[in-house]
């Protein structure tokens, strides 16, 4: 396994992931969101999503406040295009953090 790192870091030495986000959980919504679409629409997204609705340091109750403005979160995400079951991976991903 170690070779195989060796090789990776050797061919890309200083690898720069393309997504924008400001802490692990807005690295995991990105991730996911980049599975349906490019790295450049989710990071036009999730620019307005988390100026709106920022998440870094976010107690659980403060995610459940987020929750309850699911609706308007979907109206973020649809306008890209998304499919409806994002407005479950705020919630459903932050609860167990």
């Amino acid at each position: 396994m170690q070779e195989i790192f060796d090789y990776l870091d050797a061919l890309i030495p200083n690898p720069k992931c393309e997504l924008n986000f400001n802490c692990d959980y807005e690295l995991l919504i990105a991730v996911v969101l980049s599975a349906q679409t490019t790295d450049k629409r989710v990071n036009e997204v999730t620019k307005v999503l988390f100026t709106k609705y920022p998440t870094c340091g976010f107690s659980k109750y403060a995610l459940k406040v987020i929750y309850g403005q699911i609706f308007e979160i979907i109206k973020i995400i649809y306008k890209w295009g998304f499919i409806m079951l994002f407005q479950e991976l705020f919630y459903r991903t932050a609860y167990p953090l």
